[in-house]
């Protein structure tokens, strides 16, 4: 039992709910409209594409990452011994078998680019995220990629118009405010991060250049974030989420400008989080027509 809970908690179900999620959105907003009944079966494969290639993707990085989190977070799975580094390997390989099937069964298009970021994952845990915020760039772009997932996945049901432009720019956002959380996290393992020679912003340039340069990813992720309204493009559903998500990262660029501490930075990264789940929620209410 300790083992099964250990590889629930391996995978990040929250994270893996999120894309899912995130490809969901992709697909509504392609299409402007939720999936017909008709539909099912391509919207349950895209959701599990989503979801077993994120659970993957932690899996593996939390493999190669063992001896960073012995100092840095010992409480996760490897680490404490819930899950060996064996299991951890093992589950990596059979999630990433599940979703490129379903990634198959949905289309050709789907399966190379859910093969492309599969890979691309892959490296980042093994080498690019020892380079610091070139793998940064990677996991951001890994974030945003399941919107247009999801828009090609609605591409394989049939034509979708100006949907695009709106799934570009939400990918856009999703891509600018991790960024800033994955800059944010560096400032709270910069102890760990420096001890293995993770070349992070925080352990090249200080926690306080690292804080200044995620203040300005946030704000530019907010900047985005406004220009859906201002197009005309986004029902009126959006706007008390991105309000409420917008008023989060302004206040997370405040707090980092004052308290440049790991624990400051951990609520933060934790907060990031869960507004960029508020801003999924906003986008797809936002997309439909």
């Amino acid at each position: 039992m300790r083992r099964i809970y250990g590889c629930i908690r391996l995978i990040r179900p929250i994270n893996c709910l999120m894309t899912g999620l995130a490809v969901y959105v992709g697909l509504c907003i392609a299409l402007r409209r939720m999936p017909e009944y008709t539909y099912i079966n391509h919207t349950i494969l895209s959701y599990i594409t989503g979801f077993t290639l994120c659970g993957a993707s932690m899996a593996i990085n939390d493999y190669f990452d063992l001896p960073i989190d012995r100092i840095n977070a010992p409480y996760r799975p490897i680490p404490s011994g819930e899950v060996s580094p064996r299991l951890a390997l093992t589950l990596s390989i059979a999630m990433s078998a599940t979703g490129l099937i379903s990634a198959i069964l949905v289309s050709p298009i789907c399966l190379l680019y859910a093969m492309f970021f599969v890979t691309l994952s892959y490296l980042y845990s093994w080498r690019v995220k020892r380079l610091g915020f070139p793998g940064n760039i990677v996991v951001s772009l890994c974030v945003s990629a399941p919107f247009i997932y999801g828009g090609l996945a609605a591409l394989s049901i049939t034509d979708v118009g100006g949907g695009f432009l709106l799934l570009l720019l939400f990918s856009s956002i999703a891509f600018l405010a991790n960024l800033g959380r994955e800059v944010t996290k560096g400032i709270a393992d910069v102890e760990g991060d420096r001890l293995h020679d993770v070349k992070s912003l925080a352990v090249r340039y200080g926690v306080k250049r690292a804080s200044i340069v995620a203040s300005i990813f946030y704000l530019s992720a907010v900047a985005l974030s406004l220009i859906p309204p201002i197009r005309g493009i986004v029902s009126l559903y959006y706007y008390p989420f991105i309000i409420f998500v917008d008023l989060g990262f302004i206040y997370s660029t405040v707090k980092l400008s004052r308290n440049l501490s790991r624990d400051t930075a951990l609520r933060i990264k934790n907060m990031a989080l869960f507004l960029m789940l508020l801003g999924l929620i906003g986008f797809m209410l936002g997309g439909l027509a």
